[in-house]
């Protein structure tokens, strides 16, 4: 409250040494900071961020002002800064926004980036809650044959190109793209680089498929202490992965639901406080009748 008046008017005056400051920030605290301000301030903050950062920013802010936020970028600054986003994250976006706006971006993104379009709509046809809906694509390549020096350079090129959201494992895939080994980062800066990844490599990979519920990806990975967990379909086939960030998010949402069903009410999708009363009356009221009744 007591910051806005004066981020405005430097946004108006000054919008490089508010880019600048901006910088030192990490992005979850300008996402928390965001819900604070007035929209259009919010937005003109968004608006002066470099790309990659304003992306990160909006993949940590609550749905409804990221749904605001995009919609009044307008068509073709929201695709561009959606491409900067990590895939998941990316689906989830526009799955936020109304219908025709999201068809509007998607158009664009056919048009500027085929690709993104293309697999925007593949992880949307998935269910939600499903590990499909939870994956990012963005998996760096790498084949049996190659040597460790060369997975090293390709993980370093692979990043400077593509925004990659996570480096713990790098997936081993044979023809076909299908699974067969992976290696950690930890592994394959410890091994010989001369060595092949085939030598590296643990064949026995845990996978998850695309269709696990989220809450069956939350324990493999807790059972198996993973970073992150591939989701192959029923032939091997590597799709993307799960990484343990988008985990945590889940756990939380489980265990605010449990929260929410051991005191009675039925879990709802906003917080107690934006919650209206009626609602709450309506989420309770079910509950209350059948332990007035017992």
């Amino acid at each position: 409250t007591l910051l806005g008046p004066d981020l405005k008017q430097t946004l108006a005056d000054d919008p490089e040494a508010v880019r600048d400051a901006l910088d030192e920030f990490h992005p979850e605290d300008i996402a928390e900071m965001l819900p604070e301000l007035e929209a259009d301030v919010a937005l003109a903050l968004v608006r002066t961020m470099p790309g990659e950062l304003s992306a990160q920013v909006l993949e940590r802010v609550p749905e409804e002002l990221r749904t605001q936020i995009l919609e009044k970028l307008g068509t073709n600054a929201a695709a561009t800064l959606l491409t900067e986003m990590s895939a998941d994250d990316r689906v989830d976006a526009i799955q936020e926004l109304p219908d025709s706006v999201a068809e509007k971006i998607l158009d664009r993104l056919e048009e500027t980036a085929p690709a993104v379009a293309e697999e925007v709509r593949e992880l949307a046809a998935y269910p939600e809650h499903s590990a499909g809906a939870l994956m990012t694509t963005e998996v760096i390549p790498a084949s049996p044959e190659m040597k460790v020096w060369e997975a090293i350079e390709n993980v370093r090129l692979y990043s400077r190109e593509r925004r990659v959201e996570s480096i713990y494992y790098l997936y081993v895939v044979a023809y076909g793209n299908k699974l067969v080994g992976v290696v950690s980062l930890r592994e394959m800066i410890l091994a010989d680089t001369s060595m092949d990844l085939a030598a590296v490599m643990r064949e026995n990979v845990v996978r998850v498929s695309p269709l696990a519920d989220q809450e069956e990806v939350a324990r493999t990975i807790a059972k198996y202490d993973l970073h992150a967990v591939p989701v192959c379909d029923d032939n091997g086939v590597l799709l993307g992965v799960v990484t343990v960030d988008d985990v945590v998010d889940v756990v939380i949402d489980e265990a605010t639901e449990d929260a929410q069903r051991m005191g009675a009410v039925v879990p709802t999708d906003e917080s107690y406080l934006d919650t209206p009363f009626w609602v709450f009356v309506r989420k309770r009221a079910g509950w209350l009748i059948v332990l007035f009744v017992a």
